[in-house]
């Protein structure tokens, strides 16, 4: 969970970045807010409990090769336009994690709640969207309007 420190964290790292879940980031032995994100996100997509701790459930579906891949090739075809507006949306309704540039490996710079209607500038890099604040957002968590 959020906090820990071990070399276990690491090998669960890199077994989301081979399912396209844990980008931007090295693996390394902390289990920090972009090891939760990714984590939250692989139990979102293979219907799990989402809470973003690697529990023992999530692991068994993690090293099996039931495991659904993150199919997100990052980027969106069909960019918003600047001003466009979105809705932050989490699936269990916690605030989503922004950063300041596109990607889990810049400066956290606070919290989203859910339900939050944000402007966005019409920037996107590998499906990251800046915020009209200058935060950026993963795109899983933008609903758009």
């Amino acid at each position: 969970r959020n906090g820990d420190r071990d070399p276990a964290v690491a090998t669960l790292e890199r077994r989301l970045q081979n399912l396209n879940y844990f980008q931007g980031q090295a693996p390394d032995n902390t289990y920090d807010n972009f090891t939760e994100a990714a984590v939250r996100n692989f139990q979102d997509l293979n219907s799990l409990l989402i809470n973003g701790v690697a529990t023992v459930t999530t692991q068994e579906r993690l090293y099996s090769d039931a495991a659904v891949p993150n199919s997100d090739n990052g980027g969106n075809p069909n960019p918003p336009s600047t001003g466009q507006q979105a809705t932050v949306t989490t699936p269990d309704g916690t605030p989503a994690i922004a950063f300041t540039g596109p990607g889990f490996d810049f400066d956290l710079a606070g919290d989203v709640p859910s339900g939050t209607v944000v402007t966005l500038t019409g920037q996107e890099d590998r499906n990251w969207y800046e915020l009209q604040d200058g935060r950026w957002v993963y795109g899983d968590y933008l609903t758009f309007n």
